[in-house]
C-alpha cells in the first residue's frame, strides 16, 4: 500500500526517445478484508430461521423467504467456493428413529430448495440431527416449535 511514483519510456528503437515521470501517479490501497461468509450466513439463520409444522418437511411462508436469503448468500459471488451443511432438527415428540428420518427429510427438502436457486448440490452435505440438539431444551408449544428447525452452516 502507498502512493508510486510512474515513469513511462517509449522509443523508436533507433534514435527517438522520450521519457516522463508522473509523481503520485498510482495510488494502491489497502486490501479489503476477506467476506465473512460463514458469520454472515449465522447471522441469517439467527435473524431468518427455518422452521417447520409439526411432524411435516415442507417449507411454507414466511420460512421460503428464509431459504431464499440463504441461496442468495450462497450463490454471492464472495462464497461460491463455501461449502455447507444443511442440518434437520426435530422435538422431543416421537421416537429417535422417527425424528431421525423426519429431520433428514427436511435438511433434504431445504437442500432441493437451494439446488433450485441455483447452489451447486456437490456444494452442500444433508445431516439429520433428529431431536439431539434442541435449540430450547424447554418441554412446551414454543420450545417445540423452535426446535423443528433446519440450519445451515459453513462446512469447513
Amino acid at each position: 500500500p502507498g502512493r508510486y511514483d510512474v515513469t513511462v519510456e517509449t522509443s523508436d528503437g533507433k534514435v527517438r526517445s522520450a521519457s516522463e515521470t508522473i509523481i503520485g501517479a498510482l495510488d494502491i490501497k489497502e486490501p479489503p478484508p476477506s467476506y465473512d461468509c460463514a458469520g454472515t450466513l449465522d447471522r441469517i439463520s439467527e435473524t431468518f430461521p427455518i422452521r417447520f409444522a409439526f411432524d411435516s418437511p415442507e417449507i411454507v411462508p414466511p420460512y421460503d423467504a428464509s431459504v431464499a436469503q440463504v441461496a442468495a448468500l450462497l450463490n454471492d459471488p464472495r462464497c461460491v467456493s463455501v461449502k455447507a451443511e444443511v442440518q434437520g432438527h426435530a422435538d422431543y415428540f416421537g421416537g429417535r428413529l422417527y425424528n431421525t428420518a423426519l429431520s433428514l427429510a427436511r435438511a433434504q427438502t431445504v437442500m432441493n430448495h437451494l439446488a433450485a436457486a441455483g447452489v451447486a448440490a456437490n456444494r452442500l452435505r444433508v445431516a439429520g440431527q433428529g431431536k439431539a440438539r434442541p435449540s430450547d431444551p424447554a418441554r412446551n408449544r414454543d420450545a417445540r416449535s423452535r426446535n423443528r428447525r433446519v440450519e445451515v452452516r459453513v462446512k469447513e
